[in-house]
């Protein structure tokens, strides 16, 4: 014996929606950006400035590089597989190796001079601080 579901076309319309959200998603990072060479960051605000912290375990700070031009910040590291892991017979690899990047649009203004970075216990912060005509003014109310 077979059971019937009954749909409505509120559900037809929130899978045909869902389905359109995952393509998107997909369709998002170009076809070039291999996400095992995207560099995760997290990235916040506060009246001051902006954040960027990226994990990076494992990585000397000299293998770090920093660039801020065209109103972009690029961070990029390199992480290099020993030559003695080349002999190891892995049952699981799942670290990344090799280069990783990531690329940010910074707004318009941003002194580049301004940028700084900290590099502590496996997490690379950079602190770009807003420009003046975009922190927020607080208003008194009267």
């Amino acid at each position: 014996m077979s059971i019937l579901a009954r749909r409505t076309p509120l559900q037809d319309l929130v899978t045909l929606r869902n389905e359109q959200n995952r393509s998107r998603d997909r369709d998002s990072l170009p076809a070039y950006r291999d996400p095992s060479t995207v560099l995760p960051i997290d990235m916040y605000q506060t009246d001051e400035a902006y954040l960027i912290v990226a994990s990076v375990p494992g990585v000397a700070d000299d293998d770090i590089e920093i660039r801020v031009a065209n109103d972009e910040l690029t961070l990029e590291i390199k992480c290099e597989v020993s030559e003695e892991s080349e002999e190891r017979h892995y049952l699981y690899r799942e670290r990344r190796f090799g280069r990783r990047m990531r690329t940010i649009a910074l707004p318009k203004g941003v002194d580049p001079d301004q940028v700084e970075a900290e590099f502590k216990l496996g997490l690379l912060t950079c602190i770009v601080p807003k420009p003046q005509e975009i922190k927020p003014i607080r208003v008194n109310v009267k």
